[in-house]
């Protein structure tokens, strides 16, 4: 399944009115100065060569990543600390040690 990564725009693209306008691979994205977009992992990298900014990895409830979904390269680290904006919740929430997901906020799970 491919991930997908909320975007915010870094400010005013020249030329534009506000927000950030970037195309990768043929496909267009722009974003108003205060609005967001999700968008495939795949042109993230490349969007943020263009004005946007990586919030965290985005999408419903159901596609949270579980621990072993996600590789730290040779660190073995645990999901602690990983960042996830759920749109079910409205809300970014963060992974603790043992992979349950927290309201950064209250700690409570979610």
């Amino acid at each position: 399944m491919a991930r997908t990564v909320r975007m915010i725009p870094a400010g005013t693209t020249p030329g534009q009115s506000g927000g950030a306008f970037g195309v990768v691979n043929g496909r267009p994205y722009k974003i108003a100065a205060n609005g967001v977009a999700d968008v495939p992992e795949f042109d993230a990298n490349l969007l943020e060569g263009q004005g946007f900014v990586r919030v965290a990895w985005s999408g419903p409830t159901s596609a949270r990543p579980k621990p072993g979904d996600i590789e730290f390269s040779s660190t073995g680290a645990s999901m602690a600390g990983f960042r996830f904006l759920d749109s079910t919740l409205g809300k970014e929430i963060v992974s603790d040690a043992t992979g349950t997901w927290r309201d950064p906020v209250t700690g409570a799970a979610v």
